[in-house]
């Protein structure tokens, strides 16, 4: 038998809780805000992949902001960037609680190449905002949930402008996304994931 295959009925998964508590949700305090949370780096994060993707859409959508979130080495790499190609409608905030940010975001960027689970996004699906997120991890469909995000099929700047895009001229499509992703949140919440444990520690088949 190979190494770590034997025993894998065995094997249970249950994810950490998110932080963040479902919110009730006001979409008239929402703004045409899209948001990126984490370490600045270009290693896993990618966020040269993140300043082509927000280039693109502060050009093509001028009633649109972004607030990017953490810090890293990379961060007066992106601040050059946007200087250089005059993106004024971005802000950098360094490690703030993102909760203010959230409560006003539409749209969350994950651009990383890969993540342990990306809890981002179920903290960001609390307060309706919409994961775009490349496929950086094996259950990453099954974390964003049915018609509750968007996946995408690769990892390509022009991919993910689109599908940002596709939400941006489709308020309704957006908004059907963001309830989605609330509701998605439950799956994560402390009661949820204590009840998982309790059923697989009562579980006499372990």
């Amino acid at each position: 038998v190979a190494l770590g295959v034997k025993g894998l009925d065995k094997v249970h998964f249950i994810p950490n809780p998110a932080s963040f508590a479902t919110k009730h949700v006001s979409f008239l305090e929402k703004e045409n805000r899209i948001i990126f949370v984490g370490r600045l780096t270009f290693t896993q994060k990618r966020v040269d992949r993140l300043v082509s993707v927000i280039k693109q859409l502060h050009h093509n959508h001028l009633d649109w902001y972004f607030d990017i979130l953490g810090d890293g080495i990379q961060r007066e790499w992106m601040k050059e960037y946007l200087k250089k190609y005059n993106l004024s409608r971005v802000q950098f905030y360094g490690f703030k609680d993102p909760k203010p940010f959230l409560v006003k975001a539409k749209v969350l960027l994950l651009t990383s190449d890969f993540e342990g689970f990306g809890m981002v996004i179920p903290e960001a699906q609390a307060f309706g905002v919409v994961p775009v997120v490349t496929p950086c991890f094996s259950a990453v469909n099954k974390v964003v949930g049915e018609e509750a995000g968007v996946v995408l099929e690769d990892f390509e700047v022009e991919t993910m402008v689109k599908e940002v895009e596709d939400l941006i001229v489709n308020p309704p499509r957006l908004k059907y996304l963001a309830r989605n992703a609330i509701k998605n949140t439950e799956n994560y919440s402390p009661v949820t994931i204590a009840a998982k444990w309790m059923a697989l520690i009562n579980d006499k088949s372990c």
